[in-house]
């Protein structure tokens, strides 16, 4: 078996937010807060590099460049956005930890594409590949 892209980026944002907002509480120039930072930087990286090609696999051939391009475009901004929020903000990991969080728990809403086939139309996209909707009523995917 394996893990999904989709367990494997919940889990890495809620553990990366869980840890923040740890180290948010921890002393400062602890060894403790060291580990939680250093811990929670493995698990965005980790994250961000599955939702990369997650992000990819989500949509029809003919948008996958342009979406991908997007995705890149939005995590740029935030990169430099993070920079002036470490800078600037009183309590820098809880501006990271939440936004983790919320991703962590809004990827759950998102279909597995591990072991599908890529999407071509529009259709494919809307659809499972045994014809059931993607989207069942507030249900989820």
């Amino acid at each position: 078996a394996y893990v999904g892209r989709r367990l494997m980026t919940v889990v890495c944002f809620i553990v990366a937010g869980g840890l923040c907002a740890t180290g948010a509480l921890l002393a400062p120039g602890s060894v403790e807060l060291l580990i939680s930072v250093i811990v929670s930087r493995f698990c965005i990286s980790a994250a961000f590099t599955v939702l990369y090609i997650w992000g990819a696999e989500l949509f029809p051939t003919a948008a996958r460049n342009g979406a991908l391009g997007i995705q890149s475009m939005f995590a740029r901004i935030g990169g430099i956005a993070a920079s002036v929020v470490l800078v600037y903000a009183e309590a820098p990991l809880l501006y990271v930890a939440i936004p983790c969080i919320v991703a962590g728990l809004l990827c759950i809403l998102v279909h597995e594409t591990a072991g599908q086939p890529l999407p071509d139309t529009l259709e494919d996209v809307l659809y499972h590949h045994d014809n059931t909707p993607m989207v069942d009523k507030g249900k989820g995917v």
